[in-house]
């Protein structure tokens, strides 16, 4: 088959977990004798990326789909803004559909399909709250995440005290994005990559949600080449620890260091961060120690690298992360991940001792950070990625799967307006 995966997140200097899932299932793709091309953005030029480039050719047509449309200056979401920032992208899709078997979408923009054509061979994969949530994390700064399911509660992510107006508009903003993503959904598949996800968006939806749940998997090839490379053995020392993200609040950085620090214990530790954001200076001004060593971004390479070396990886996400694929990187290299019980991470349960490593999950960073302090010490097991039972050829011949149904499916009659 000829495929078209489409992201607005490759390429990127610093490319996240969706990028990198991707890329890694376009190569997968093409390994089980696919064509595949990718739709990229046009702000970050490949030429400076090669790596980003996949197996077939790479389009740099998207652009226009972050516009902020003066809603932070009116302190309040519009409608418009979503449809506006979605054209763009629908535009790039029609324009370079023709020829290709299937288009898959893995973006922040899920309403784009209500409005594509029925008989486009169309599909996306949802990562995130999007379409749900104006700001796609369900989390509120300094509140936590958030539960509510009112769309006129959305008006305070957008100005901290809305009057009567914006609370108005935002709410319209709000029932308008999710009645077009409910569309998108009904009219072509889709694909959540947890139940959590696909549970999430029912709360806020009038009726049932179509899709299938698929989740994210490990790059088992690049996983079994990083462990295969010559590491010193450790000597006997501190518990070495490791943990990478963006340094935003909602990924909890701020409270694991500052719980890590309070927990009365002993235990002498080094904990290893990898990654960058707005909070980075600040975080280093208050936490860096010898305990504690900032690495800042680190290529993917070096992250495993990381893993590798520590005993124990730490998650400490706030937010509900939907399948957060560190969590899975972890447990198929064998180690022993700590995280909280929120989002789609319970979900890997299912996957966790299949290469010998193991899940611990909390309710509170406070008692992640006590636990980890008391990490039993055991001898170093030679990783077995090979046996994790979540890699990214399985997902690839599921997605292609889903490829032949989809292109097996009749063109569905006209959806009336809902």
């Amino acid at each position: 088959m000829r495929v078209l995966m489409v992201s607005e997140d490759i390429p990127n200097p610093h490319l996240g977990g969706l990028g990198q899932h991707v890329l890694a299932l376009a190569q997968a793709l093409h390994a089980r004798g696919h064509q595949v091309d990718l739709l990229g953005n046009a702000r970050h030029p490949i030429r400076a990326h090669p790596e980003q480039q996949g197996p077939g050719r790479f389009l740099a047509a998207l652009h226009g789909y972050e516009r902020g449309w003066k809603q932070q200056r009116l302190g309040a979401f519009h409608a418009f803004a979503q449809w506006a920032n979605a054209r763009p992208l629908k535009e790039a899709i029609l324009q370079h559909a023709p020829g290709y078997d299937i288009v898959h979408y893995h973006g922040h923009l899920p309403w784009v399909a209500a409005d594509l054509p029925l008989d486009l061979p169309f599909l996306q994969t949802r990562h995130d709250q999007g379409g749900d949530c104006m700001v796609k994390t369900r989390y509120i700064e300094g509140q936590g995440i958030c539960r509510a399911t009112e769309a006129t509660q959305c008006a305070r992510c957008a100005t901290p005290a809305p009057n009567a107006l914006q609370q108005a508009l935002s709410a319209h903003a709000v029932r308008d994005m999710r009645k077009r993503t409910l569309r998108a959904f009904e009219r072509h598949p889709v694909v959540f990559v947890s139940s959590f996800l696909q549970r999430n968006f029912a709360r806020v939806a009038p009726r049932t949600v179509p899709g299938s749940v698929l989740p994210n998997a490990v790059n088992t090839a690049q996983l079994m080449a990083a462990a295969a490379q010559p590491a010193p053995s450790p000597p006997p020392g501190p518990l070495r620890l490791f943990s990478a993200g963006a340094l935003f609040g909602y990924k909890g950085f701020e409270p694991l260091l500052q719980a890590l620090q309070d927990a009365s214990s002993g235990r002498d530790f080094r904990l290893r961060l990898a990654g960058s954001g707005p909070l980075e200076a600040s975080l280093r001004a208050r936490f860096a120690s010898p305990q504690i060593e900032f690495l800042g971004w680190c290529d993917y390479p070096r992250v495993l690298a990381e893993v590798l070396a520590a005993e124990a990886l730490i998650v400490p996400s706030l937010c509900e992360e939907s399948c957060a694929t560190s969590v899975l990187e972890g447990l198929a290299l064998g180690k022993t991940v700590y995280a909280l019980a929120e989002g789609g991470t319970p979900e890997m349960q299912a996957y966790a001792s299949t290469a010998g490593g193991s899940l611990r999950l909390f309710a509170d960073l406070p008692a992640l950070a006590r636990a980890v302090l008391e990490h039993p010490v055991r001898e170093a097991v030679p990783p077995q990625p090979e046996r994790f039972e979540n890699g990214m050829a399985q997902l690839a011949e599921r997605v292609e799967a889903l490829y032949l149904q989809r292109r097996a499916q009749p063109v569905p009659s006209p959806l009336e307006p809902s």
